[in-house]
């Protein structure tokens, strides 16, 4: 793998980290915030979104590796 590759492979999870604990905070506030339905499913829905997007970033990092291993 080449540094330039490496470096922004090893940048993704990070971001991912991020994301997951976006969506466990949120998860964990959900219930106590929302007053109404709506919101707490356009909650929900943020909560799955984050997630998506983590495994996608991390789906990306590992391509990256394999494609330059």
């Amino acid at each position: 793998m080449n540094r330039m590759t490496e470096i922004e492979a090893r940048g993704l999870e990070p971001r991912a980290a991020l994301l997951e604990r976006q969506a466990n905070d949120r998860e964990a506030e959900t219930p106590m915030l929302h007053r109404s339905v709506s919101g707490y499913y356009d909650s929900l829905e943020r909560i799955t979104r984050y997630r998506q997007q983590a495994r996608d970033l991390r789906a990306q990092a590992e391509r990256l590796r394999q494609e330059t291993s």
